[in-house]
């Protein structure tokens, strides 16, 4: 090329040639920045996703501790109710059999008095 323009054209190509080069230089040193732009933002995303993953997963672990507590409170609180309402229904029977052992002496009372007017009635009769 030098050869059919001469040492001046050659000197403008080759002036040219550099400016090109710088630009394409300067291009691709900001394609280089955008790409560690691009990782160094994509690597925080990353953190920003594990930590978001470690919270969800611990609140996970609470609430599930949390509802396993709750279940077994309720549990414990079933036993007692249950034992509470063994406890008063063995009362509630042993209420029930003095309240028929009282019916059975009212009834037997009754009967023995109801014996002694009828035999006031027949003495009463006899004196009379």
């Amino acid at each position: 090329v030098a050869e059919a323009g001469g040492p001046a054209e050659a000197a403008v190509l080759l002036d040219s040639l550099e400016r090109e080069n710088a630009v394409l230089r300067q291009q691709l040193d900001r394609c280089v920045a955008r790409e560690r732009a691009v990782k160094t933002d994509m690597e925080d995303l990353r953190a920003q996703l594990d930590e978001r993953e470690r919270i969800a997963c611990h609140q996970r672990d609470a609430e599930s501790a949390s509802v396993a507590a709750a279940v077994q409170r309720q549990g414990e609180m079933a036993e007692a109710v249950a034992a509470k309402l063994e406890v008063l229904r063995g009362e509630n029977d042993s209420q029930d059999q003095r309240l028929a052992a009282f019916r059975a002496q009212v009834a037997a009372t009754q009967a023995d008095v109801e014996a002694v007017v009828g035999e006031l009635e027949r003495l009463q009769h006899y004196v009379l």
